[in-house]
């Protein structure tokens, strides 16, 4: 039996459960178009799949399965998602879905931990890590229909390889060795041959953690604890290829995780850890150097939706505003309405605004950059919510 879980999975998936009315939001990847990001959820009270707009409207459930589904990736050509179906342990399997939730199918089928798998540049392959006869992780790889699978690597005793990613030439495979709990990156050719440390073997408590590339293949991207330890935040950093020039994005802004890049390179999607006593997940933005944050996906009692009240959309345009905004509600008896806006933690915030029978013009003053969510109410019942981004 094993001893002990995967360091990052065991925070993770700890924090989240001190209270699941709070919805978390894990592993985002972008569509090969830029249009869309897919991520695991628990809004639905267990984990499972959900996509939306790049700017985190339209949030939608892709899958329907009855286990928990983890670390989501999409193919290369945008058409398909690989994931792993329930956590740590002898169940967890690997699975393929069309990006629109048709054509589920099992990859692999055993009595062994299946988990963490990515496609190959090409989309003909998938690495992932697996159980060998040792119960302890090792680097596997199989074709795109689970056929031809292969163990790659095969240390022994209770070292660890696991969370394997192709690099975007498709002749490498970087990957995490360790003892679990002091995880550092390596890289080997496709065959299992050739290994190099890309970053140096960390103490206990100090790991890696998560890889991602950029699509041009010039950075990669991962989490680290390197400043904090054990049980410490965490921490999103980039370095190049062979492990040097390491660029810290993020700087104890509690928990940082599961990073990955746009499409053309020009933001960077990671899960934060918001804070609250309700240990929430949120799905943020940062430009490549760590400026600009800023959070897209979330939950609340609001919604994250664009929402419908009688047949019209609540939305303020523009969408984010730099100065002014407005939205069209066509009201009748504007005295009758009330308006209130509420920052992600749940907070009211002053807002400068004006009722019309046309809408609500706003003025954006003096908040701070970031999502609002709005509440609508008038005498005849009418509610409805929407989201301000403010630039």
């Amino acid at each position: 039996m094993k001893k002990l879980l995967p360091f990052f999975f065991v925070l993770l998936f700890s924090i989240a459960s001190f209270g699941q009315e709070v919805c978390s939001n894990y592993f985002p990847s972008v569509s090969p178009d830029g249009n869309y990001i897919y991520f695991t959820s628990d809004r639905s009270g267990s984990y499972k799949i959900y996509r939306s707009n790049i700017n985190g409207t339209d949030v939608q459930r892709i899958t329907s399965t009855d286990f928990v589904e983890l670390h989501p990736r999409l193919s290369p050509d945008g058409n398909k998602l690989v994931f792993q179906a329930e956590g740590y342990g002898s169940t967890a399997e690997i699975y393929m879905i069309d990006v629109d939730g048709s054509n589920l199918t099992r990859l692999t089928e055993n009595n062994r931990y299946d988990g963490m798998p990515c496609f190959s540049p090409s989309g003909e392959l998938i690495v992932f890590d697996a159980w060998d006869d040792s119960n302890y992780p090792e680097i596997f790889i199989m074709n795109a229909d689970g056929t031809g699978r292969v163990q790659l690597t095969n240390e022994s005793g209770a070292y660890w390889q696991s969370a394997p990613i192709f690099n975007p030439s498709g002749d490498q495979i970087y990957f995490l060795e360790g003892f679990n709990a002091d995880n550092h990156i390596m890289r080997m050719n496709i065959d299992g041959t050739d290994w190099k440390e890309i970053t140096p073997p960390n103490e206990f408590g100090y790991a890696e953690s998560y890889l991602n590339f950029r699509p041009d293949g010039g950075r990669l991207i991962f989490t680290t604890s390197e400043w904090t330890g054990y049980g410490g935040y965490t921490d999103i950093v980039t370095c190049d290829p062979a492990g040097g020039d390491w660029n810290r994005l993020t700087n104890g802004e509690k928990y940082s995780y599961s990073a990955c890049y746009s499409p053309d390179g020009s933001q960077i999607y990671y899960a934060n850890d918001q804070p609250n006593p309700d240990y929430k997940w949120d799905i943020n933005k940062m430009n490549p150097d760590g400026s600009d944050k800023m959070m897209v996906i979330s939950c609340s009692n609001l919604g994250i939706d664009d929402p419908e009240t009688a047949n019209s959309l609540l939305v303020c345009r523009p969408n984010p505003i730099e100065t002014n905004g407005f939205i069209e509600l066509k009201i009748e008896k504007p005295e009758s309405v009330s308006f209130t806006v509420f920052d992600i933690t749940g907070k009211q915030v002053n807002l400068d605004y004006s009722l019309s029978k046309e809408g609500i013009a706003i003025k954006r003053g003096n908040l701070h950059p970031g999502i609002y969510l709005f509440q609508i109410s008038s005498e005849s019942n009418h509610t409805g919510t929407g989201k301000i981004v403010v630039k």
